[in-house]
């Protein structure tokens, strides 16, 4: 009798050690899998934000993490637009998005959007410490009437000069090039 409940406990207890071993993420997938379950991520939502300005938070997973990224792979992205004073529809650009996060670089992916038209653009693999333009990733500088409130450096971080009819359509940390 003693012999027959240990070996069914010895049964029990091998038999649940594969099913342990089998629930942890191996792959980047599986990895990347349980940290979107535990963040709920992917996530997009808008935050709170100063009057005047539009602010988002992005969320997502890697694996392996992105230099910034926490050891699970989770990696949040603070996106604070700021209109340009006195832009109109027809200027090169309307407004400054200033990224804030952890990580070191970005994939970035902007949506067209006007008039029926709608189209997503080949992604810009862009740094922080960069001011760029949305259209292709070149220099530019932030236009004077947003000195105040964005600086004139970028600071650590990413500023990018956009144009209303393109939002971030979706970013993600990327390991620098």
């Amino acid at each position: 009798m003693w012999l027959t409940v240990a070996g069914l406990a010895l049964t029990a207890v091998l038999g649940a050690v594969p099913i342990y071993l089998s629930t942890r993420p191996d792959t980047p997938e599986e990895h990347v899998a349980a940290c979107r379950k535990a963040h709920a991520a992917p996530l997009e939502r808008d935050v709170p934000a100063a009057a005047g300005t539009w602010r988002r938070l992005y969320g997502d997973c890697s694996w392996p993490p992105v230099p910034g990224a926490a050891k699970d792979g989770y990696f949040e992205i603070k996106v604070t637009t700021y209109p340009i004073p006195g832009a109109v529809m027809a200027d090169k650009f309307t407004s400054v998005q200033v990224f804030k996060s952890g990580c070191a670089a970005y994939r970035l992916w902007y949506k067209f959007e006007n008039m029926g038209t709608s189209f997503v653009a080949e992604p810009l693999l862009l740094e922080n410490d960069e001011i760029v333009s949305m259209y292709d990733g070149s220099p530019e500088q932030v236009p004077f009437p947003l000195t105040r409130t964005v600086g004139w450096q970028s600071d650590g971080r990413l500023v990018v000069l956009t144009h209303n009819r393109y939002e971030v359509h979706q970013v993600t940390c990327v390991a620098p090039a």
